[in-house]
């Protein structure tokens, strides 16, 4: 399973754009816009965000 795989089956559309995103960088070779890298930030505070309420449940 690779991580774009891993990151569809959380249902978290979040993990799946941050894998894009590291996909596209690491082996596209492509730099990330500022505007990008501020999207990724949020993207991963939502992840965590989720992860601490579902520990919680």
């Amino acid at each position: 399973e690779t991580p774009l795989e891993f990151a569809a089956t959380t249902g978290m559309i979040e993990a799946a754009k941050v894998t894009h995103a590291y996909n596209r960088v690491r082996f596209g070779e492509q730099r990330l816009s500022a505007t990008e890298a501020s999207e990724i930030e949020e993207w991963l505070t939502r992840l965590e965000e989720r992860e601490r309420a579902a520990g919680k449940e």
